[in-house]
């Protein structure tokens, strides 16, 4: 195999954690407008006003944030994209605005429901957005017996996917399920690959995932063509050492690998020598 483990390491990045801090922050600095918007009733210019006095002072140490988060070495970061995503919370409250002196606009169901999907179509973009500033993976040694720690960061790693996720494990289980496929966006293409022992274990809940996750499938292969278990993240390939099954019982051997062509061939190359089972 071209994948091979660098020992005792797990991918870590302080980036990706900044990413996810300014989405919570995000939340927290829109809430009162989102409470409003799913206020039953009619809403007031009173309460318009209040919704954006509430938001508005936190925009400026959010906006701060993203410049962090944008930043690229001591003196560059991404200008263009940082101005973009620092654009969202004032396009929220600059729609707020608008309707204080028209608050017919938002009394309507028609009304209402147009301002909530603009306020969700914005939630949207700053997803996007987000993801235009690329996540550089480095690596640290991470301890045994720190079980927690190591969920998070492989949940972590594994919340990214956008397009494809594809795990290789001839030892599956059902923890990865419960664990980590709640974590991933229902309309992704996901790939298990493992062998016919646990095909036979867990059939009957990939089935029930499926009718959820309509781009799943669990493919099984001969246990002669899975040496590592890998885990491939949209265009990024990661090898793990032990199984999810054991994570901070012992090192764990997390890594990115190689993300050549070859690597990729490789990873089809097994998948198209399976058999489809769900």
């Amino acid at each position: 195999m071209l994948l091979i483990a660098r020992m005792g390491y797990i991918m870590h990045n302080d980036k990706l954690q900044q990413r996810y801090e300014i989405i919570y922050e995000y939340g927290l600095l829109v809430k009162p407008i989102e409470e409003l918007l799913q206020k039953k009733g009619e809403i007031s210019a009173s309460e318009l006003r209040c919704a954006i006095v509430l938001v508005e002072p936190g925009i400026r140490a959010w906006q701060d944030n993203v410049v962090k988060y944008a930043k690229f070495s001591q003196d560059l970061f991404y200008r263009r994209e940082a101005q973009e995503i620092n654009k969202i919370p004032i396009f929220v409250v600059g729609e707020m605005i608008k309707l204080v002196n028209h608050t017919e606009k938002i009394n309507t169901k028609m009304g209402r429901d147009i301002h909530v999907e603009l306020f969700d179509k914005r939630k949207k973009q700053l997803f996007e957005l987000l993801e235009t500033i690329p996540i550089e993976w480095g690596a640290e040694i991470l301890e045994t017996n720190t079980p927690f720690t190591t969920y998070m960061k492989l949940r972590n790693v594994i919340a990214t996917t956008r397009k494809r996720l594809h795990y290789f494990d001839r030892y599956l289980n059902e923890d990865f399920f419960d664990l980590f496929l709640r974590h991933v966006n229902k309309d992704s293409e996901i790939i298990l690959i493992t062998t016919k022992n646990s095909v036979g274990k867990l059939i009957s809940i990939a089935q029930y995932a499926k009718t959820e996750y309509p781009e799943l499938q669990m493919v099984q292969v001969s246990p002669s063509d899975m040496h590592d278990r890998n885990i491939r993240v949209d265009d990024n390939i990661f090898v793990l050492g032990n199984g999810i099954d054991s994570i901070g019982k012992r090192p764990m051997n997390f890594g990115i690998s190689g993300n050549s062509a070859a690597d990729h061939f490789e990873l089809d190359t097994i998948i198209k020598s399976g058999t489809v089972k769900v």
